[in-house]
């Protein structure tokens, strides 16, 4: 008769099992066969004490209902949220280890993660980003393609966001090679952008030494006059309809000297809502800009060599991209809608 796999073996069985193997010299195949279990079983009881080991944890305890309060409570606001699994579990009176909350909080998919940055936003904010949407609610791909989007950008001498992960022992940590450079503050570069369709307009490399900070002046007499206003003509003759543009609410745009001029050369503006980046598209563009720097090797050293290394990086985007940006708009503004003038995903 052969033998039965899984069959329970007794402590005492364990025990002769151990003295057959390890005093009397017997072979796997012939304890197998006298004991009418498994060689398996036998080479297992072998390699582990007569006595095994206790199972250790204790059997998952939380039952639906009880899981239920806990991710009610967990959700219930931004403080609630905040907060370690075991607080919560206090909150409700349930007694759990760290381990069984997390899968009682898994099971519904909720987990501990870093919360993403996003700009605070007033209830006045959130009402004008609304209304924005609402009023802008009709317009297609084809009409947010002719606005000209704007936006003022820094560039960092550090380049890459983010840690920075090298390949070193220990006592090399101060090594030119496994550093991460910093600079500072002065050693970034500020640039204007615009992007209208798939057309870019010229890229302006603020001169922080000749010009200063952004004023409404500064930005008038190096910006708006010399570059938007002649790229937003041109463009404008050439698509044969109005073209929008859009500024966010800085300062130097919201000025009245600023305002005055816009109106002298006739160019729309849109209302822009305040703290409204994820519905202007030139933010995915300085994306894909900074991330081209990153890439760049050897590593950018000096204000000179960033200067045109962003230049270089603006004339490498492609109008494509620039124009799936730009298509999603309408679905941005549903976004914005859908959130009642709150935070979306872009």
């Amino acid at each position: 008769m052969p033998p039965i796999k899984g069959k329970e073996t007794s402590y005492k069985q364990r025990c002769f099992i151990h003295a057959l193997r390890f005093e009397a010299g017997w072979s796997y195949e012939r304890i197998a066969e006298s004991q009418d279990i498994p060689k398996s079983t036998v080479w297992d009881i072998c390699q582990a004490p007569p006595t095994p080991k206790k199972r250790s944890g204790r059997p998952f305890s939380i039952d639906p209902a009880t899981r239920r309060v806990l991710i009610t409570t967990a959700t219930r606001d931004a403080e609630h949220r905040r907060m370690p699994y075991t607080n919560i579990a206090d909150i409700c009176g349930v007694r759990a280890s760290e381990k069984t909350l997390r899968k009682a909080f898994a099971l519904k998919g909720y987990h501990r993660r870093k919360a993403r940055k996003k700009p605070f936003l007033k209830p006045e904010q959130k009402e004008k980003r609304l209304r924005f949407a609402l009023a802008h609610q009709g317009w297609t791909a084809e009409d947010w393609r002719h606005v000209l989007w704007t936006d003022e950008c820094y560039v960092w001498l550090s380049g890459t966001r983010g840690n920075v992960w090298v390949t070193r022992c220990s006592g090399e940590e101060y090594e030119e090679a496994c550093i991460s450079p910093t600079f500072k503050q002065r050693d970034s570069v500020m640039i204007w952008g615009g992007i209208l369709g798939a057309t870019k307009a010229p890229l302006v490399l603020w001169q922080r030494d000749d010009w200063g900070t952004i004023t409404a002046n500064s930005y008038c007499t190096n910006v708006l006059t010399p570059v938007l206003w002649p790229f937003w003509s041109r463009e404008s003759a050439r698509a044969e309809r109005r073209i929008w543009l859009m500024e966010d609410g800085a300062s130097a745009h919201r000025a009245r000297y600023t305002q005055a001029l816009q109106a002298e050369y006739a160019m729309p503006k849109l209302q822009w809502p305040p703290i409204s980046p994820d519905l202007n598209p030139i933010e995915n563009v300085w994306n894909i800009l900074k991330d081209i720097l990153d890439a760049r090797r050897p590593r950018i050293r000096g204000k000179e060599e960033m200067a045109t290394a962003i230049q270089e990086a603006w004339d490498q985007i492609p109008g494509y991209e620039l124009l799936e940006f730009i298509d999603s708009i309408p679905e941005r503004i549903q976004a914005v809608i859908n959130a009642n003038g709150g935070h979306t995903r872009w």
